[in-house]
């Protein structure tokens, strides 16, 4: 198990306990060799008997010292059991520990470390890391550790599609345990995150029962320069209903986030706050967003929108946007409850050329019972078009359509089969996925007058 051991140890008595003293210590296991080290221990009892303990070391590797623990089973059980799964590798530079018995109380103890190239196994809703750095000093009461990596993958298992890097981490989290409601509160105020993809900065208190009680967490990250091209590898696919997911990552293919926000406030037991316990809030504003929304339709372009959620709730606001060559004046979407959802609904204005209503008729699922209406026709002008679809988030389900074109009578249409033009149309044309209809569209057709009804 062991391949090399070796070091010079000295043992000595004191008066009030015994002092062992390892130098040139070095070690090798599976092949990976410490450094050399040197190693203290010193124990005392003072005149009540109580024990003392003082313990130091310029290196530790923290997996050979739990294979060295693990040939003496004891203690926890489950603690046994989350260090055999979760695997903990890493190294222990600059170790220090005091320990002192109290008469009548818990006893005081202390430590600092620092923890390179620290990494886990995922273990049940704990995710694996590697690539951390940590300093902690901590005693009975309280603690505090430092955190940096310029290369930290995080796995959490089947939550994302694949583990998550970060090319910088930093920041500070601190703890303190509150006896007297036997609780643990852990805050932090300036954790930075981010990759090629998007940058964060958290604040974040978290208060844990040791009673069993769910904990209570107050969370807000701010974000900036997201890429929503790579939204799919950020989705919690094991959360998220499959169709939602699978519709998402399809459908945003290209845009820029400037900045955004995240708060997560409640009683973690109760997310996503159904009853609102609590509340999640996301918001952020996307620029040249590229919005694919189903296969069979036109997609967005050169958009700009905001997106909020809220608990369950997904509001979308469109501020700007192409679609073919019309303009979205506005446009919304919603999904009441995203859970269970298998429909997002969008309401819009869009505003261009004729031309481009009739491509819709020809390109688009449409075309199936409406292309022969406009077959050889030829437009001119500009037309209006007021919208409201239902999208389905399961490849192949129909995208529901009802619609109303508007005319202001700068709009013509010509048949050159027929040698017809109607020329400065004013009206409305109302359409759905299967049916086209209108009443008292007006026109003028070789100069004269005429009024137009048409239903399918």
């Amino acid at each position: 198990m062991i391949d090399h051991l070796g070091g010079r140890m000295h043992w000595r008595r004191e008066a009030t306990g015994w002092r062992l003293d390892v130098t040139d210590f070095s070690m090798s296991r599976q092949g990976q060799r410490w450094p050399e080290a040197s190693l203290s221990l010193r124990t005392n009892r003072n005149h009540e008997g109580r024990l003392g303990v003082q313990a130091g070391a310029d290196f530790l590797r923290v997996q050979d010292l739990l294979a060295v623990a693990a040939l003496f089973p004891a203690g926890d059980g489950q603690l046994n059991r989350l260090l055999a799964e979760a695997r903990p590798r890493g190294d222990l530079h600059g170790f220090q520990f005091v320990y002192r018995e109290r008469p009548g109380e818990e006893p005081l103890w202390s430590t600092r470390l620092e923890l390179l190239e620290f990494r886990t196994a995922p273990f049940e809703r704990l995710p694996g890391i590697a690539g951390l750095n940590a300093r902690v000093q901590a005693d009975q009461t309280a603690g505090s550790v430092a955190v940096w990596s310029d290369r930290l993958t995080a796995d959490f298992g089947t939550l994302f599609p694949a583990p998550l890097g970060a090319t910088h981490v930093q920041g500070t989290l601190g703890w303190r345990y509150h006896p007297d409601s036997r609780s643990l509160q852990v805050s932090g105020n300036g954790l930075e995150i981010a990759n090629a993809d998007i940058s964060t900065h958290t604040r974040v208190a978290l208060r844990v029962p040791l009673t069993g009680a769910a904990p209570f967490i107050d969370l807000q990250t701010d974000f900036r320069d997201a890429q929503l091209g790579r939204t799919r590898h950020y989705l919690p696919v094991g959360v998220m209903p499959p169709a939602l997911s699978r519709w998402l990552g399809q459908a945003v293919v290209a845009g820029r986030v400037p900045s955004g926000s995240l708060v997560l406030r409640g009683p973690l037991g109760a997310f996503p706050f159904p009853e609102h316990e609590g509340r999640f809030e996301l918001w952020f504003g996307a620029e040249e967003l590229v919005f694919d929304y189903h296969r069979a339709w036109p997609r967005l372009e050169e958009a700009m929108a905001e997106l909020r959620i809220v608990n369950e709730q997904l509001d979308v606001r469109v501020l700007q946007a192409k679609l073919l060559e019309s303009e979205v004046v506005q446009a919304t979407a919603s999904i009441p409850v995203l859970r269970g959802a298998n429909r997002v609904q969008v309401t819009g204005e869009v505003a261009g050329p004729f031309s481009d209503g009739l491509r819709v008729l020809r390109e688009t699922p449409l075309a199936e019972k409406l292309s022969g209406l406009t077959r050889g026709l030829e437009t001119g002008g500009r037309m209006r078009v007021e919208l409201d679809l239902s999208v389905p988030f399961r490849p192949g389900s129909t995208l529901n359509v009802e619609g109303r074109a508007r005319w202001a009578g700068d709009a013509r249409v010509r048949s050159p089969r027929l040698n017809l033009t109607l020329e400065r149309l004013d009206g409305d044309l109302g359409f759905t996925e299967k049916r086209l209809y209108a009443k008292n569209v007006r026109a003028r057709l070789w100069e004269q007058p005429v009024r137009i009804g048409v239903d399918t």
